[in-house]
């Protein structure tokens, strides 16, 4: 599981974007919680790449490799 720690900011909703090493797009949802929790669900073995945005910016990118 990959847990995105809160932010100190007011904005209450984030949009999670998970990504393949090829930068197809795997997985997208609003994030209404903090902090969140991504669980691997039926993701095969690999390196992905997430990116958390608010208002279309990017607020945060980080790797999960998942064995």
């Amino acid at each position: 599981k990959l847990t995105i720690p809160e932010y100190h900011n007011k904005v209450k909703e984030f949009e999670f974007t998970l990504y393949d090493v090829f930068g197809r797009e795997v997985k997208r949802e609003m994030v209404k919680t903090s902090p969140y929790i991504f669980y691997r669900q039926n993701l095969t073995n690999g390196i992905y790449f997430y990116k958390l945005s608010q208002n279309k910016l990017a607020v945060s990118i980080g790797k999960l490799i998942i064995q």
